[in-house]
C-alpha cells in the first residue's frame, strides 16, 4: 500500500512535466521583423545663424504602392518584391514625415521646423512628393532609387517659390541589411543637402516686397551629385 501511494505521488509531480512534453511549440520560428530608420550620412550641414523663418512640413504623398511600412524592391519594369523580415518604422508617408521634421530641425537652418503653422516668424510650406523609393535591381547591380517632387511657398502669399525635381541613385553592392542600411542613408543624407540648398536660397531670395515676382520655373529632374 505505501509502495502504490509513493507511485501516484510521482506520477502527480511529474503530470506538469510529461503534459510540456506532449504539447506542440506553437512559437513562431520566422525572424523577428527589423524596424528600419534612415540616419542621414552625412548628416545635414549645420548653420551658425538661423534663417528666421519657420519651415512646416506637409504630409508627404507618395506614388501608389509606397504606402505601406514594407521596403520595396523594383524588378524593371513592374515586378516588386520586398526586403523580407524589414521594415519602416510605421507606413511609409508617415515615417518620411517624421524624419524630415526630425532631421531638417536638426540641421538648426531654421527659427523652428513644425508640423503645423504657428508663433510670430514667416511660416513657409515644404510639401514633398515620393515618386520613388526602393531599391532596384539592374544589370549593374541593385540601387536604391529616390525621387521626389518639391514645393515650397510662403504661407500667406501662396505662391511657389520653389518647384523642383529630386533624383538620385545609390549602389547597394550586396544584398544583405548592413549593405542596404548604408546605402539607404547615403541616399537619404544626399537629398536632404540638395533639399535644404533648394529651400534656403528660395527663402532668401523671396523678401516679402518682392512676393509678386516669384519665379515660377520648374527644373528639370536630374541626378544630385
Amino acid at each position: 500500500m505505501m509502495r502504490t501511494t509513493r507511485l501516484i505521488a510521482l506520477l502527480v509531480m511529474m503530470l506538469p512535466w510529461l503534459a510540456a512534453c506532449s504539447l506542440p511549440d506553437f512559437k513562431s520560428k520566422a525572424p523577428a521583423v527589423v524596424r528600419w530608420r534612415l540616419q542621414p550620412d552625412p548628416p545635414p550641414v549645420a548653420i551658425d545663424r538661423p534663417l528666421p523663418d519657420n519651415l512646416v512640413v506637409d504630409r508627404v504623398q507618395v506614388a501608389p504602392g509606397l504606402e505601406r511600412d514594407t521596403l520595396m524592391i523594383l524588378d524593371p519594369p513592374s515586378r516588386y518584391d520586398f526586403v523580407a523580415n524589414a521594415a519602416w518604422p510605421t507606413d511609409l508617408p508617415a515615417y518620411l514625415r517624421r524624419q524630415l521634421l526630425l532631421d531638417l530641425a536638426g540641421s538648426g537652418h531654421y527659427a523652428d521646423v513644425l508640423g503645423h503653422a504657428r508663433g510670430e516668424a514667416r511660416n513657409w510650406m515644404l510639401a514633398l512628393r515620393f515618386a520613388d523609393f526602393q531599391i532596384e535591381r539592374t544589370p549593374s547591380g541593385p540601387q536604391v532609387h529616390l525621387r521626389a517632387e518639391a514645393r515650397l511657398r510662403p504661407l500667406k502669399a501662396g505662391n511657389h517659390v520653389l518647384h523642383r525635381w529630386y533624383e538620385l541613385r545609390e549602389p547597394v553592392g550586396e544584398m544583405r541589411m548592413e549593405a542596404i542600411s548604408a546605402a539607404w542613408n547615403r541616399a537619404w543624407g544626399r537629398f536632404l543637402r540638395a533639399l535644404q540648398r533648394g529651400i534656403d536660397a528660395a527663402m532668401a531670395a523671396d523678401a516679402p516686397a518682392s512676393e509678386e515676382k516669384v519665379d515660377h520655373e520648374v527644373d528639370k529632374p536630374a541626378t544630385d551629385a
